[in-house]
């Protein structure tokens, strides 16, 4: 039997194309040897032409029949099933059975459990990319898990119960809890935040591995909560994050700074913080503007741009004039919709794949967790419907009388106006971020306008502010070099 099994073996590795192994040997080569520029070439170039060339649809050889090419290296051979899986999920999603996916928990389980139950970090370097593309396809892979158990679950509910712990919500979170634990990630940056020399004498709180890899599980708890639903702890579970920093750590992986701020400020918008969502989103926007992001990192920014759309109606706001400019000529039809009244079609494309917490087997399950979650802002939409346009002529006064109102606003009925008038007040104190824990904040007006009812008439005191010229002029010359640039080369 174990000839036939090497044999076997044998003639798998022989259908290897010489270029997979080549790369497989630089591969391990650079793993073992630590060099973090070749590994992510290797994990994010390499391998994506490889694929194109090889296996376009068809799965990547089983680790069998590699494994001696990759020196029977356990972090290498994870690292391999990981990049295979990975590849399956994008390419072969159609094809993905319950055992590729049970199996691909187990490759993430036994590697997390081999970095966390040891007494010393293990002696292992990865480039921070590679450690957040780690946690980042780990939670894809939760979410698609829900999705694919959800939609065949009754055809085979006797191997899903079979692996019930598998994927599941609770395990998911066990994990992201010890990694973070593991790492003492929130003392390293309450010590950071302070400026005080290192307040723990754990080895693994200095070790670049398990630092960046607790770092990241913070911001995949975040995304978690945010898909269950679970917004208040969202918004917590990040309050170790200083949010009002430039020069943040997850600023240096664009698409860790890109879930942070989308997860983040969707939390905000669900808990009506309407303007602090607005500041967020439009922070992380300004930043995909700035540099040249993964096609992933252009789809997130226009369901941003989507969820600004909705919000400037019911919080109005001052954009950047590069923001404004692009939210109106590359983003009109998202515009479009929300002056129509579509905000839930908009709110369907840019909202996260949500995962229940407490599953129902069907994919109707899946509808009606994400139709209970429009539903929370669309009651509170409903109730503001006709708060836009009431805001919108106040300003235009600093008196004006209830029947002068009413008929702007065809409604003659004063007592119902005084009712949108009070809700005006009510929905326009929100709770505002300034500085601290994502979480804190005080209620202050979302948008600058004071009034109060004398008798009939209200009396309306907006702040006048001075238009600011210079991000105008900034913005044109930027373009005009850009043109000028474009010319040139031609």
């Amino acid at each position: 039997r174990l000839h036939t099994r090497i044999n076997t073996m044998t003639t798998e590795a022989d259908k290897v194309p010489q270029k997979v192994k080549d790369f497989l040997g630089s591969l391990t080569r650079a793993v073992q040897g630590g060099k973090r520029s070749q590994i992510r070439d290797h994990l994010e170039g390499k391998v994506t032409q490889l694929s194109d060339k090889f296996y376009k649809q068809a799965e990547w050889p089983a680790v069998s029949a590699v494994e001696e090419l990759l020196d029977f290296d356990e972090t290498v051979i994870f690292l391999y099933s990981e990049m295979t899986t990975k590849h399956q999920h994008t390419k072969l999603a159609a094809q993905m059975t319950l055992e590729n996916r049970v199996s691909s928990w187990i490759n993430y389980t036994e590697f997390f459990d081999t970095l966390i139950n040891r007494t010393m970090p293990a002696r292992l370097i990865l480039p921070v990319p590679t450690i957040w593309n780690l946690i980042d396809e780990f939670l894809y892979q939760y979410e698609e898990f829900a999705q694919y158990k959800s939609r065949n679950y009754s055809s085979n509910s006797a191997g899903f119960d079979k692996h019930a712990e598998k994927w599941s919500t609770i395990s998911v979170l066990k994990y992201l809890y010890r990694l973070i634990d593991v790492s003492c990630i929130k003392t390293v940056l309450k010590c950071e935040a302070e400026n005080i020399p290192l307040s723990t004498t754990s080895k693994f709180a200095t070790n670049e591995l398990y630092v960046w890899l607790g770092y990241f599980a913070l911001i995949g708890l975040c995304r978690l909560n945010t898909v269950t639903g679970d917004y208040f702890m969202a918004v917590k579970c990040i309050d170790s994050i200083d949010i009002s920093q430039k020069r943040v750590r997850h600023a240096k992986v664009t698409g860790a700074y890109i879930s942070l701020y989308y997860h983040l400020g969707f939390s905000y918008m669900m808990m009506r913080r309407y303007r602090d969502a607005l500041n967020i989103f439009t922070k992380v926007l300004q930043t995909i503007g700035q540099f040249h992001t993964r096609l992933y990192d252009q789809k997130k920014s226009d369901k941003i741009f989507a969820l600004v759309a909705i919000l400037l109606k019911y919080c109005p706001k001052r954009l950047d004039e590069q923001l404004r400019t692009s939210l109106h000529s590359d983003h009109s039809e998202k515009v479009q919709l929300v002056r129509n009244g579509e905000e839930e079609q908009l709110f369907n494309y840019a909202c996260p794949k949500f995962v229940s917490p407490a599953p129902l087997p069907g994919e109707d399950g899946i509808t009606a967790f994400l139709l209970h979650q429009r539903s929370i802002l669309s009651a509170d939409f409903k109730q503001q419907s006709a708060l836009p346009n009431l805001r919108a002529f106040l300003k235009l006064y600093s008196t004006v009388s209830l029947e002068k109102l009413g008929s702007l606003l065809d409604n003659g009925d004063k007592d119902l106006l005084k009712q949108q008038l009070l809700t005006l007040i009510h929905k326009n104190h929100q709770k505002r971020w300034k500085v601290g824990p994502a979480s804190s904040g005080n209620y202050i007006p979302a948008v600058p306008i004071d009034f109060y009812l004398e008798k009939d008439f209200v009396e309306v005191n907006v702040p006048v502010h001075t238009r600011q010229f210079a991000g105008h002029f900034l913005y044109q010359i930027n373009k005009l070099n850009g043109i000028g640039r474009e010319l040139g080369q031609k």
